[in-house]
Formats: C-alpha cells, structure tokens, sequence
C-alpha cells in the first residue's frame, strides 16, 4: 500500500508535465508560421547586370552594414544577399537576367513581408528599380524614431500591446502582418496563462496555487516578444535616421 501511495501522485506529475509539455511543442510550433508573413517582388532594372551587382551592397550597407552576407547557393541567379542572424531584417536579394538577349538585371525580393515592402522602396528611391504606383494614393510619409523604452514596457504589459506599438507609422509590419501577430499572441498568451493556471487541465483555475507556472509561461511568451520587439524598432529607427520615405499601409 505504501508503494502505490508514492506511484499515484508520481504518475499524476508526470501526467500532467507531459500535458503541459504537449501544449508548449504544439504552440511552439505554431509560432513561426504564425508570426512570419513571406512575401516577394520581382522588379526589372534600368542597369546592366554587372552595374547593378556592383551597385547593390552599397545601396544596403546604408541602412545594415555588416548585417548581411553573399550566399554561395543562389538558385539558379546571378548573385545572391540574405540578412544574417544579427540583422533586424528578414529578407534575400538574388540578381539575374531576362534572358540572354537582355542583359539588363532583374532583382527579386523575398522575406517577410514588411521587409520587402521596406526595401523595395529603398531600391526606388535609390532609382535602382521603377515600381508601378497607383495614380492616387496616399503621400510617402518620413518615419520619426520610437522608444525601445515604450516597446519593451508594452510587450511586458501584453505581447499584442507591443506589436501594436511597434507596427505604428512604420513600414516593418503590414497590416496584415499586425492584425495577424497581435491576435496570435493574444490567444497563445492567454491559453498559456488558463492552461497553466488550470495545472494543465488538471483541475480549476487557481492563480494562487499555480501562480508559478502562470508566471513561467508569461514570461516564455514576453521573451518571444521583447526579442521581436528589439528587432522591429532597430530596424524602424534605421530608416528614420537615413531620413527615407515610405508609403504605409
């Protein structure tokens, strides 16, 4: 009787750590697909290809130095840049031909979406590709400088609240991309915080009892956030300093 009185409780822990542990690989998972939003854009050039491949870096060093690096795989183009692990972007720059007729270059830009909106219009104003605008819409706007101080504070308070701040009057985060990120961290954020307060589905929320685990899972998703965070108003202040207009959805 002794042997199975220690069994119970042990089995019950371990039950309910793997519930837990379900949970967190599943919204983990989740996590980058949901928060990342691919986009690409293909633009022809008024320059030959070997002008535009001795042009480009320098058009990039201005607003990431050191942040990116020339691939050796370039899939089937000329010449290949992708941001690295330290740069606030995300994004691949590959540089080819039409065809063997036409040698001026064409430049396609993948990554996440607000990226390769940014650097698109980095590219034009730089006059380095021509992009097709509507007739009418609305005027380029210059960016002003935002508060890591403020970013960071709102993340604590709430992951969304963070997102919210940082895709303001700035082009790092579509539409699309805001509304996207802030509902998925406010699910993930509150399921995490019920689940955990629940001890996994074990019993009935009680913050007293499981606040430990609640704070644990709060702070899992508030470090997720502040990471995102940092690198969304690095990189907005980059283009705010380098003085650059965009248009905003």
């Amino acid at each position: 009787m002794q042997f199975q009185s220690m069994e119970a409780p042990f089995n019950t822990t371990t039950r309910r750590l793997i519930s837990g542990m379900k949970i967190l690989v599943f919204l983990l998972l989740m996590a980058p697909a949901a928060l990342m939003a691919d986009s690409f854009g293909v633009y022809e050039t008024p320059l030959e290809l070997e002008q535009a491949e001795a042009r480009l870096p320098g058009i990039i060093d201005e607003f990431q130095k050191d942040g990116y690096e020339e691939e050796e795989e370039t899939l089937g183009f000329s010449k290949a840049w992708s941001s690295n692990f330290l740069s606030p972007f995300n994004y691949s720059i590959y540089t080819g031909t039409v065809s063997l007729e036409n040698r001026n270059a064409m430049i396609r830009i993948e990554g996440d979406s607000g990226d390769v909106k940014s650097i698109t219009r980095i590219l034009e104003l730089k006059g380095f590709i021509e992009v097709p605008r509507p007739e009418f819409q609305p005027e380029a706007i210059q960016l002003t400088e935002k508060s890591h101080f403020y970013a960071q504070g709102l993340n604590l308070l709430a992951p969304w609240a963070g997102v919210m701040y940082a895709s303001w009057d700035s082009p790092r985060l579509t539409t699309g991309q805001t509304y996207f990120r802030g509902i998925m961290y406010f699910l993930v954020d509150s399921l995490l915080i019920w689940a955990a307060g629940r001890d996994w589905f074990q019993e009935p929320f009680d913050l007293s009892k499981n606040g430990g685990q609640v704070a644990a899972v709060m702070v899992l998703t508030r470090s997720i956030g502040a990471f995102q965070s940092a690198n969304l108003i690095r990189g907005h202040n980059r283009f705010a300093r380098l003085g650059y207009t965009f248009y905003l959805d």
